[in-house]
C-alpha cells in the first residue's frame, strides 16, 4: 500500500498513523512535502545520518510556518530514528515551535522532558504562556523556576510583568519587583520600561518617574513609554516636559512620541498644553503631514476646541479615510449628528470610500428613537459594501438598534450573526442590562453563550451581575457563585450590585471574603467608600483608607475624591479637609468634592477659600463648582459673593449651560432679587422643563402671581409641555388672582395632556375652584381624587367654611377621621370657622373637645379666638369674655379685637368699653383700636 499520497492529501489520517505504527510510515514521511510556507523544503533529505543543525533548521521553519501537523511528523521521526531525541537544545526549539503553532499542551509535554533546564528554556515556556494570556500558568512556572534554583534574567521578568499587568494581578508583579529592587536589573532599560508600564497601569506615576530616573541610559523608547504613562493618567504637563527633555537630549521624536503626547491632551483642561505642542510641531516639516494633522484634529476635539479641529481638517489638501474618520469621530463625540451625517456623504462625494471604522463611528453615534431612520439608512450602506458579515460592524449595528429603542431588531440581527465572539455577546448583554425589564433576558443570554462554547470574560460577568441585581440580588449571587476564577472586576461588580440594591451587610461580608482571596483595586475602594459613607460608618471607611494607603492608591484622584466624600458624609469635615490639603495634585474633581462637602456642612468660609485657591491655581471651574457655590450663596444670602460667581460664569462662557443658568437665577430669587433672576432666565437661549419649573416656582414663592401666568403663557408659546409641578404653581397663581376662566382653561389642558394622578395637582385644582368661588366644581374634583391627604381635606373644609356650608364641613371632617387621616391645627381652625359662619356654637365647642381628648391636640390661641368669634356671633358675650379670661394661653390683640367686633355686632357698649381698655393697655399707639371703639359708639349715636 502506498501511504505517501494519502498523507499528502490527508494530514489528519497521517497523524493517526503516526500514533498507531511509527516504523512502517517512515517512507511516507520522507516523501511528504510541506504545503505551507515551508514548501520550498522537503523531508526527503532527512535520514538517520542528518546532523543536529539540519533538524534545528527544520524545527524553526515549521515554527515560523505555524504548521502543527508537520511539527508532529518531524518530532515523531526524531524521537524514533535519531540520537538527538534527548538533546536539550533541540527539545527547547520544539517547545518554541509548539508554542508558535499554539500547541500549548505539546509544548508543556516536551518541556517536561528536558532534563537540564536553563534560563533560556524557562523563558521560552514563560513566553509561550504570556502570548496566550495564561498568566495563572506563568505564576506556577515562575515559582517552579525559583524552586529549581534557576535565577531569572531580564527577559523572564519582562514576560511575567507584561502578562500579569494585562491580567490585573498587580500585587504579584509588585512582589516580583521587590525581589530584585535596587539591583542592576532595575537599571536595565528593558526591565525598567516594563516596570514603568506596570506602575503606570496602577496609576502610580511618581514611582514610574523614579524608575525612569534610575535608568542609566535613556533612549526614545523609554521616554515614549513614560510619556504614555503620563498620558494614561492625564498628566499632560509632565508629558510635555518629558517631550521637551527628549528634544534637549537630541532625540528625534517619532510618530509614537507624537501620539503619546497628544493622548495626554484629552480634556479641556489640557488645551493649553496641546496648543504648545502644536506650536512646536508647526515649526517643523511635519506641519503639513496628513498623519500629524489628523492626530491634532482628534486632540482638539477631545479638548473641546471644535473650531480648531474643523480648521485643521479644512487645511488638509489630501484627505484620506483616516482624516475623515477623525473629524467624524470628533463631531460624533460632541453629539453633532447632523454634521456626522453630512460628512459621511461629503467624503464619498470627494472620492473617499468609508471603511469599517467610519461605519462603526457613525453607528455608535446614534441613540434614541429619533435616530432610528438614519441608522437604518447606514445599515443599507453597510450591506452594499459587504461589511455586514464583519463581527465588529455587526456588533455596532445591533448596538445601534438597541440604543435607538428597537430591541427587537437588535436581537434579530444578533441571532443572525454567525460565530459570535465574546464582544458581540457582551454588547447584547449590555443592551438588555440597560433595559429595566431585561434582567431575565441577560440570564438567558449568558446560558446561551456558555452553550455556544464562548467563555464569559470579566465584561460578561460584570454586565450580568449588574443586570441580575435589577432582577434580584439572589440571582446576582447565583451567577457570582458560578464563577470559578474570580478576578477583581467580578468582585467589584458583585459589591457594586449589593451597594446599589442596599444590601450593605452582604457587601461587607463579601468584601472580607474578597480580601482573603485577592487584593482590592481602586474601584473596590471606591465602591466600599460609597457604601460606608451611606452607612455613616467612619471606622469602616477608615479601614478602606488604610487599604488605599497600603496599596499606594492614595495619590489617585478619584479615590481622593471618594475619601473626601466619605468623611464628609460621616460628619468628619476636618478629616475631609485634611485629605484635601494633603493631595499634592488637585484636579477639578477633588476641588468639587471638598466644595460639595462644605455646602453639605454649611461651611461658607471654607468654601469661598477653596474656590479662591482653585482660581489661584489656574483651575477652570466646571458645572459642579458653579452650582455648589451658588447653592451656598443662596443659603447664606451672600449677594456680593454671588455676583462675583456670576461674573466668573459669564467669563467662562458657562452661562449658556441651562443647569448653571437655572442655579444662578434660583440663587437670585432666594436672595430676594427676583428682577435679576428674571434677567438671567431671559438670557437663556434654549429653556428646558427644569429651568421653566424653577423660574415659575421662584416667582410663585415670591407671590408674583401675574408674572407666573405670563411665564406660563411664554412657556407654552415656545412649545414646551408643562409637568405636574408647573401646573400646581400656575393653578395657585390663578387662585390668588381669582382668575376662574384661566383656571378652567388650565384644567382642560391638564385633562387633555392626560397627566398622571397626583395628590398635589388635585389639591391645587380644589384650591383654585374654592378661592375663585366655584365650590361646586371643587366638590366634584375632590370626589374624583383617588388618593387624598391632610392638605386635600383642609382645603375642602376651609372652602366649605368660606362659602357658608358649615354642616358639610363638619360631615367632611367626620369622613376624614373615618378615612384614617389625622387632623391638624389648620383643620380645627377651618372647622371652627365653618361653625362660626353657620352659627353652630355647640358643634364648634364639641369639635374643640374632640380634638383635645382624642387627638391630644393642644388648642392654640388662634383656635380659642375662633370660639370667641363663635360665641360673639351667637350673642353669648359673657361666655366669650369668660373664655378669654380662663384660657391657659396669653390672649393677643387679635383675641380682644375679635371680642370687640362681637360687642359691636351685639351693640353692647359696656362690654366694648371693657375690651377697649384691654386693647389700649396692650398697645396704646395702635390707631386701629381707637377706630374700632369709635365705630362701636357711632352705632348707638354716641361720639367719643
Amino acid at each position: 500500500m502506498v501511504i505517501g499520497p494519502l498523507l499528502r492529501d490527508n494530514a489528519r489520517l497521517g497523524d493517526s498513523l503516526i500514533s498507531v505504527s511509527p516504523l512502517p510510515w517512515k517512507p511516507a514521511l520522507l516523501s511528504l512535502r510541506c504545503t505551507s510556507s515551508c514548501s520550498t523544503s522537503n523531508f526527503e533529505c532527512l535520514d538517520t545520518s542528518a546532523d543536529l543543525s539540519t533538524y534545528t533548521s527544520f524545527v524553526q521553519k515549521i515554527g515560523h510556518a505555524k504548521d502543527l501537523h508537520c511539527g508532529h511528523f518531524l518530532h515523531t521521526f526524531i524521537v524514533m530514528d535519531t540520537p538527538f531525541h534527548s538533546n536539550n537544545y533541540l527539545l527547547s526549539l520544539f517547545v518554541q515551535m509548539y508554542g508558535q503553532c499554539r500547541g500549548l499542551e505539546d509544548a508543556h509535554s516536551v518541556f517536561a522532558q528536558i532534563q537540564e533546564k536553563n534560563v533560556y528554556t524557562w523563558n521560552i515556556i514563560l513566553g509561550i504562556n504570556a502570548k496566550l494570556g495564561m498568566w495563572w500558568k506563568m505564576r506556577e512556572i515562575y515559582h517552579r523556576m525559583l524552586v529549581e534554583c534557576c535565577l531569572p534574567d531580564k527577559y523572564t521578568i519582562v514576560s511575567n510583568l507584561s502578562a500579569h499587568v494585562d491580567s490585573e494581578r498587580l500585587t504579584e508583579c509588585k512582589a516580583m519587583h521587590a525581589g530584585f529592587a535596587n539591583t542592576h536589573l532595575e537599571e536595565d532599560m528593558v526591565v525598567g520600561t516594563a516596570l514603568m508600564n506596570l506602575y503606570g497601569h496602577t496609576g502610580d506615576t511618581n514611582l514610574a518617574t523614579i524608575l525612569f530616573v534610575k535608568l542609566h541610559n535613556h533612549d526614545l523608547i523609554t521616554c515614549n513609554s513614560l510619556i504614555a504613562v503620563y498620558a494614561q493618567q492625564g498628566k499632560e504637563n509632565e508629558a510635555f516636559q518629558l517631550f521637551e527633555h527628549i528634544l534637549q537630549q537630541g532625540f528625534l521624536p517619532n510618530r509614537v512620541t507624537f501620539l503619546a503626547v497628544v493622548d495626554a491632551c484629552n480634556t479641556s483642561a489640557a488645551l493649553f498644553i496641546g496648543k504648545k505642542f502644536h506650536a512646536y510641531v508647526s515649526c517643523t516639516e511635519l506641519d503639513l503631514d496628513p498623519f500629524v494633522l489628523t492626530i491634532f484634529i482628534s486632540m482638539y476635539g477631545k479638548c473641546d476646541d471644535l473650531g480648531m479641529a474643523v480648521s485643521l481638517f479644512d487645511k488638509l489638501s489630501d484627505r484620506h479615510v483616516v482624516s475623515w474618520n477623525s473629524i467624524i469621530s470628533v463631531k460624533a463625540h460632541k453629539g453633532h449628528k447632523d454634521d456626522v451625517f453630512r460628512l459621511f456623504f461629503q467624503m464619498q462625494q470627494e472620492g473617499s470610500l468609508p471603511d469599517k471604522v467610519t461605519f462603526r463611528t457613525i453607528l455608535c453615534s446614534f441613540s434614541g428613537y429619533s435616530d432610528l431612520g438614519r441608522g437604518k439608512l447606514i445599515h443599507i450602506y453597510v450591506m452594499s459594501q459587504k461589511f455586514d458579515s464583519d463581527m465588529i460592524i455587526g456588533t455596532a449595528l445591533f448596538g445601534m438598534y438597541g440604543r435607538c429603542s428597537d430591541l427587537e431588531s437588535a436581537r434579530r440581527m444578533f441571532d443572525g450573526m454567525i460565530n459570535k465572539d465574546v464582544v458581540a455577546w457582551n454588547a447584547m448583554i449590555a443592551l438588555y442590562g440597560g433595559d429595566e425589564h431585561g434582567g431575565n433576558s441577560v440570564l438567558e443570554l449568558i446560558d446561551q453563550m456558555q452553550a455556544a462554547g464562548v467563555s464569559a470574560d470579566k465584561v460578561t460577568l460584570t454586565s450580568g451581575l449588574s443586570a441580575c441585581a435589577g432582577v434580584s440580588i439572589e440571582a446576582a449571587q447565583r451567577l457570582f457563585e458560578k464563577v470559578k476564577e474570580r478576578n477583581v472586576a467580578v468582585w467589584n461588580a458583585m459589591l457594586g450590585a449589593c451597594e446599589n440594591q442596599g444590601y450593605g451587610k452582604l457587601a461587607c461580608d463579601l468584601f472580607v471574603q474578597m480580601l482573603e482571596e485577592t487584593a482590592p483595586d481602586k474601584v473596590t475602594c471606591l465602591v466600599m467608600l460609597s457604601l460606608y459613607a451611606g452607612m455613616g460608618s467612619t471606622a469602616l471607611g477608615m479601614c478602606v483608607h488604610i487599604l488605599a494607603l497600603y496599596f499606594h492608591y492614595d495619590s489617585d484622584g478619584p479615590l481622593i475624591s471618594g475619601l473626601i466624600s466619605m468623611y464628609s458624609k460621616c460628619c468628619c469635615l476636618d478629616e475631609a479637609g485634611w485629605i484635601f490639603g494633603r493631595a499634592l495634585v488637585k484636579d477639578a474633581v477633588i476641588f468639587n468634592s471638598f466644595i460639595t462637602a462644605c455646602v453639605d456642612h454649611d461651611r461658607s468660609e471654607e468654601l469661598f477659600q477653596v474656590r479662591a485657591q482653585m482660581l489661584q491655581e489656574a483651575m477652570i471651574p466646571d458645572e459642579i463648582t458653579f452650582i455648589s457655590t451658588l447653592d451656598m450663596c443662596a443659603v447664606q444670602g451672600t449677594l456680593a459673593e454671588a455676583k462675583s460667581v456670576h461674573a466668573c460664569i459669564v467669563k467662562s462662557s458657562y452661562l449658556s449651560d441651562v443647569s448653571i443658568a437655572t442655579s444662578l437665577f434660583s440663587m437670585y430669587y432666594k436672595c430676594n432679587n427676583l428682577e435679576e433672576a428674571l434677567s438671567v432666565f431671559s438670557s437663556i437661549i434654549h429653556h428646558d422643563i427644569i429651568s421653566w419649573t424653577a423660574i415659575i416656582s421662584a416667582t410663585a414663592e415670591q407671590k408674583q402671581s401675574k408674572v407666573v401666568l405670563q411665564l406660563f403663557h411664554q412657556m407654552r408659546n415656545e412649545g414646551m409641555h408643562a409637568d405636574n409641578g408647573v401646573y400646581v404653581n400656575v393653578l395657585t397663581a390663578c387662585a390668588d388672582e381669582a382668575a376662574l376662566a384661566e383656571g378652567k382653561s388650565l384644567h382642560s389642558q391638564i385633562t387633555h395632556d392626560n397627566l398622571p394622578d397626583d395628590v398635589a395637582l388635585g389639591n391645587a385644582l380644589i384650591n383654585m375652584y374654592t378661592k375663585c368661588g366655584c365650590i361646586k366644581n371643587a366638590k366634584i374634583e375632590f370626589k374624583k381624587m383617588i388618593e387624598r391627604d391632610i392638605v386635600s381635606f383642609n382645603i375642602m373644609i376651609a372652602g366649605l367654611a368660606q362659602h357658608g356650608h358649615g354642616i358639610e364641613a363638619l360631615l367632611l371632617s367626620a369622613q376624614m377621621q373615618q378615612d384614617g387621616v389625622i387632623p391638624n391645627d389648620y383643620t380645627l381652625s377651618s372647622i371652627l370657622c365653618a361653625c362660626s359662619h353657620g352659627g353652630l356654637t355647640e358643634e364648634g365647642c364639641a369639635c374643640l373637645g374632640i380634638f383635645f381628648d382624642f387627638y391630644s391636640c393642644i388648642p392654640s390661641i388662634e383656635n380659642f379666638d375662633c370660639i370667641v368669634d363663635l360665641f360673639g356671633r351667637s350673642g353669648q358675650l359673657e361666655q366669650a369674655k369668660h373664655l378669654l379670661d380662663s384660657v391657659p394661653l396669653q390672649p393677643t390683640c387679635v383675641s380682644y379685637m375679635t371680642l370687640l367686633g362681637a360687642a359691636r355686632i351685639q351693640m353692647d357698649i359696656c362690654k366694648g368699653a371693657d375690651v377697649s381698655q384691654y386693647l389700649i393697655e396692650l398697645d396704646s399707639e395702635d390707631a386701629a383700636y381707637y377706630v374700632a371703639v369709635a365705630n362701636l359708639y357711632s352705632l348707638v349715636g354716641k361720639i367719643v
